[in-house]
């Protein structure tokens, strides 16, 4: 009498003729790995070939057995019909990887555990960590582009897999600058996309607003306004926080305020000698001048410290 110790697996059956079907083992199997059940629809006949067995619960394939190499298992029935499926047992089996298409470089570690089966291997390829809780894949310390991970299980049926992940470049957080009751968002390309957040009350809680815009007209006295930018790649960056309340625009209060204008051939003119000047579009752009049509958003300050930030609609 056998007595077998290894794990029993049973594939799904695969129809092979109208009247006969038959569960085979897997295309490809280790040479110390578990014994399979061999089981045919009707079962009325019996297996043959290197490595399959008869025992008191029927029939099995040992792949210790049939050795290495591509192994022909056939069943035949009781009306001599035979049918078979061909298996090739091997020293080693890569271990299947689940890693993803990409990782954004702002993004928190990937977790690598569970990625790679089974259990319990080795990771190793740039970006990987060995951390407390298990190695992740850090793809802050990398540049944009694809990274080879390596996946190496040990002992009996141990193998080893590479797989690639892309690493994708995240955005530059963007920059919210309020003005004359609105807020402009900075810092940001045409191809990304925008979207809201607002933290209603200052309590900690962000709602997506679903608004989409550059610009957030009349924002909310009291309530904390994010704006997130999100790249092609899926990439996400979030802005500072603004806090809406009395101190929005409110600038220090002078004796003669700074004023600016633009003369009749569009150069910008000022109530007093400027020291800086800084021009930007619609969509936060910094600019070299007024380029363009405009509008165009200005930042100036006097030499006396004196600042002021001015809308104009442009030519």
């Amino acid at each position: 009498m056998v007595t077998w110790l290894a794990p029993l697996l049973i594939v799904a059956s695969t129809a092979l003729t109208d009247s006969t079907t038959i569960d085979c083992p897997p295309p490809v199997v280790c040479l110390d790995g578990s014994v399979y059940n061999l089981s045919a629809t009707p079962d009325d006949g019996g297996w043959s070939g290197l490595g399959t067995l008869a025992g008191f619960a029927g029939w099995f394939f040992d792949p210790a057995v049939a050795g290495l190499g591509t192994h022909t298992l056939a069943y035949t029935s009781a009306d001599g019909t035979t049918e078979s499926c061909t298996v090739t047992v091997t020293e080693s089996l890569p271990p299947p990887l689940d890693l993803p298409l990409g990782w954004c470089q702002g993004t928190s570690p990937l977790a690598l555990d569970g990625l790679g089966q089974p259990e319990g291997g080795v990771w190793t390829g740039d970006g990987v960590l060995n951390t407390a809780d298990g190695p992740v894949f850090d793809a802050s310390v990398l540049t944009p582009g694809t990274v080879a991970l390596t996946y190496t299980v040990s002992g009996p049926c141990g193998g080893v897999a590479t797989g690639s992940l892309s690493v994708y470049p995240s955005p530059e957080p963007p920059t919210l600058t309020p003005f004359n009751g609105l807020l402009f968002v900075g810092n940001f390309t045409e191809d990304d996309s925008l979207s809201w957040f607002i933290d209603f009350g200052n309590t900690g809680e962000l709602v997506n607003d679903g608004y989409s815009d550059s610009i957030y007209y009349f924002p909310t006295w009291g309530d904390v306004f994010y704006v997130q930018v999100i790249n092609p790649y899926g990439c996400t960056a979030l802005s500072n926080p603004v806090l809406i309340d009395a101190t929005i625009d409110v600038g220090q209060i002078e004796a003669e305020p700074l004023r600016l204008w633009l003369d009749a051939e569009g150069r910008l003119q000022a109530s007093a000698e400027l020291a800086s000047v800084l021009w930007f579009d619609a969509l936060g752009r910094a600019l070299d001048g007024p380029t363009g049509r405009g509008p165009w958003l200005i930042h100036a300050r006097a030499a006396d410290g004196r600042s002021v930030r001015r809308i104009f609609a442009g030519r």
